[in-house]
Formats: C-alpha cells, sequence, structure tokens
C-alpha cells in the first residue's frame, strides 16, 4: 500500500511540471537564384566601381586647318584680265638672262650687280573693254619672286631700254579689239628668284584696288 503510495505522488508531479518548447531555426541546404549574399553585420556594402569613358586627347580630336588659297595664276601663254578687265594680256617669250640683249639694244644699259639677273618679259594684250585706252604696263607690271621680294621696272637696279618693239615706252593707244604687242616688262631680280619668278598686274590704283593677277613666265 505504501508501494502504490509513492508511484501516485510520483505521476502528479511529472503531469504538473510544464511543458518545454524549443524551437529550431531551419538551415536551408542551397541559395535561391538571384539571392544576393548580405554583407557582414556593421559592414556598408561596397558601392561598385563606376568606369569613366575615356575622353579623347588632343591629338585624337580631328582638328581641320584653313585652307591657304595660292594665287591662281594665269597659265604660259594663256591669255588673263587685267587693267579693270579691260585688256587681255599675255606672256608671249622670256629670256631669264637678258644682260646681252639689253646691252646690244643700248650701249648705256648697265648689267645687274653681281648676284641677279635681268629678266626680259615679251607680252601681248588687247583692248576688250568699251572704250580706247592705253594699257601703261610700266608701273603696274610686277615680279615677285620665290623669297617673296617684290620686283619693279622703275626701282634701281632697273634693265634701261628695252629692246624694240618696246611696247612699255610706246604704250600705245588702242580701240576695242585692238592688240600690241613687244617687250613690256624687264626686272632686275636674284639669281635664286630668278627660276621660280611670277609676273603679276597690280590692280591698286584701278577700281579693284585689291586685286593682283599672276602670270607664269614658264
Amino acid at each position: 500500500m505504501k508501494v502504490l503510495a509513492i508511484a501516485a505522488i510520483l505521476i502528479l508531479s511529472a503531469c504538473s511540471a510544464p511543458p518545454q518548447i524549443v524551437y529550431v531555426t531551419p538551415v536551408p541546404t542551397s541559395t535561391p537564384q538571384g539571392a544576393i549574399d548580405a554583407p557582414a553585420t556593421g559592414t556598408p556594402a561596397p558601392t561598385p566601381a563606376i568606369t569613366p569613358e575615356p575622353i579623347p586627347s588632343v591629338e585624337e580630336v580631328p582638328t581641320e586647318e584653313p585652307a591657304i588659297e595660292a594665287p591662281g595664276a594665269i597659265a604660259f601663254n594663256k591669255y588673263g584680265p587685267v587693267a579693270d578687265d579691260n585688256f587681255d594680256l599675255r606672256v608671249v617669250k622670256v629670256n631669264f638672262n637678258a644682260a646681252k640683249a639689253l646691252k646690244k639694244a643700248n650701249m648705256f644699259n648697265t648689267a645687274p650687280p653681281k648676284g641677279m639677273v635681268a629678266v626680259l618679259v615679251y607680252i601681248q594684250y588687247k583692248n576688250i573693254g568699251g572704250t580706247r585706252a592705253a594699257l601703261d604696263p610700266m608701273g603696274t607690271l610686277k615680279a615677285i619672286g620665290v623669297s617673296g621680294t617684290e620686283y619693279d621696272g622703275f626701282t634701281d637696279p632697273t634693265c634701261g631700254v628695252h629692246p624694240d618693239p618696246d611696247v612699255q615706252m610706246s604704250n600705245p593707244t588702242l580701240r576695242k579689239g585692238g592688240t600690241a604687242k613687244g617687250w613690256g616688262a624687264c626686272f632686275v631680280v636674284d639669281k635664286a628668284d630668278a627660276a621660280g619668278l611670277q609676273m603679276f598686274w597690280d590692280d591698286s590704283y584701278g577700281t579693284n584696288s585689291d586685286r593682283f593677277v599672276y602670270f607664269n613666265l614658264k
């Protein structure tokens, strides 16, 4: 009877004890697709680096150089308009070493200084304007060398008297359609300038005061 009383006490003690609840956190077996790992606690998420687009250097940027326009020279033996477009003029022939021809034309003509040569130019021109006029090539026909030096027919040293026919001296008056030809210009130039020499008409005293008409001499 005593044994039964002890067993009853043990059963009542077991029934009166509060139940114990155990929480279990499930552990995932794999990372779901598209999931991003969380950063460690207290560490800010890294900012992805942004790579700037390359800026082209000065050498890589194409630059357009302004065109440099050389004067368009009239081809040798071709006509070009001069004297406010009232005359057409062309170069017929050129003597690039004219000292002997000049001496023969006039005994008082002097030889060019050392290092210089006389260049004698034979021209032909015609009146294409509406009125009778003289060309007057003496003050308006000039030359320019490869050095950039300008030459004229009346600044020392000069060629002197031209051989005949000397249209620079005679300077005939022409009606519309009239023509004249002869030795019309002569320049004493540096030898280094002679090979690339160009003759030009200076319209400074005409209505086209900013125009120069260039003629090739060969």
